[in-house]
């Protein structure tokens, strides 16, 4: 019973304070870093596609 109450308070801890917030906003962090690599990586991949089809 005690350790369900400890993770009953830590759950509210963390769901009521800043802690919460930084969570979610570290995961948006990393979905966008995420994004730009993915971008970067298409924009890379088209351009050697361009270049090859200019060398024909």
């Amino acid at each position: 019973m005690r350790f369900a109450q400890m993770m009953h308070e830590a759950r509210l801890l963390h769901e009521g304070t800043l802690l919460g917030a930084a969570g979610h906003a570290g995961e948006r962090l990393w979905l966008l870093g995420g994004l730009m690599l993915a971008l970067g990586a298409t924009g890379v991949v088209a351009r050697a596609a361009l270049r090859a089809r200019r060398d024909r």
